[in-house]
């Protein structure tokens, strides 16, 4: 294996788009694994409570890591165009999970066409479109005066 220092920029920058791809595949197939095992529920057969319980100790991945890959896991069982979409780069992990929510049979294909290649920002904002928050009242209301507690006399 030549060493990484010898490769030349064009060949270092190609190999690292090898990888890229090689890890989204990579990453698709553990969606997939993942999610059979939290279907079969086979961490309780292992003394875990949950999911999250199973991937953290076992799996050793850090709480946020478990909590994408598990929302990810589970909208990819449902719809598994979103795992095609992730396998193929089209829109990453962090995407997938901001979208879980929103995600029907009837609009996975709109919507993952529209995130495609968009910034977590930019996902985040199609977020909101699809669920806005109500308007953050514009007027303060003036409380009523409290009654201050009479003064007692103090002791000389």
């Amino acid at each position: 294996m030549m060493k990484i220092e010898m490769l030349t920029d064009d060949d270092l920058l190609s190999a690292t788009r090898g990888l890229v791809k090689r890890s989204l595949a990579v990453t698709a197939d553990l969606l997939t694994h993942l999610g059979e095992i939290d279907a079969r529920q086979l961490y309780l057969g292992r003394a875990y409570p949950s999911m999250f319980a199973f991937c953290v100790s076992d799996l050793g991945f850090s709480e946020d890591v478990a909590y994408n890959r598990i929302a990810v896991a589970r909208l990819g069982r449902r719809l598994p165009s979103v795992l095609d979409a992730l396998r193929a780069g089209r829109v990453h992990l962090t995407g997938l999970r901001i979208l879980s929510p929103h995600l029907t049979e009837t609009n996975v294909e709109a919507l993952l066409s529209e995130a495609s290649g968009k910034s977590k920002q930019a996902i985040e904002e199609i977020a909101a479109r699809l669920a806005p928050k109500p308007p953050v009242a514009s007027l303060v209301r003036k409380l009523p005066a409290r009654a201050l507690p009479e003064p007692t006399p103090s002791l000389l």
